[in-house]
Parts: C-alpha cells; structure tokens; sequence
C-alpha cells in the first residue's frame, strides 16, 4: 500500500473544501494537515516559493499548488 496523499488545507478555505470534496469523493488515501504545522513552513512554502493554499503533496514527493492544477495532475 502507498503512503497517502497529503492535503494541506484550512478548514475555511472554500478551494480547500472544494479540494478536500473531490478527493474523498474519487476515493483518494489523503491526509489533511494544516499550514500551522512547522513543516509547512520549513519544507513547503519553500518549495513553492510562497504561503498558499491548498497544496497537495503527492506519495511521490511532488508539490502542486492551485485547486485547478492539482485536480489536472489527478485526472491525468
């Protein structure tokens, strides 16, 4: 079995619920972890040069950002 997805999101955020929604409904493995975590600012913002979200973190270690990019990425 893989390591799941990682989703990181704010429970307010409409893109992050619209993100959250369309996993669990395609029946994604995904966890969901917030920005306040340390490692958001330590690995990911770096990694996408700024504070934004959501951000999916793939199994494989990729970083896409923007709701519209990440649920491109899943259909393909």
């Amino acid at each position: 079995m893989s390591a799941p997805y990682t989703l990181w999101a704010m429970a307010g955020s409409l893109y992050s619920g619209k993100l959250r929604a369309y996993l669990r409904q395609r029946g994604f493995d995904f966890v969901e972890r917030p920005p306040g975590d340390p490692e958001f600012m330590g690995r990911i913002v770096p990694a996408i040069q700024r504070w934004i979200i959501p951000v999916l973190e793939t199994p494989e270690g990729e970083i896409v950002q923007d709701g519209s990019a990440i649920i491109d990425l899943l259909e393909a």
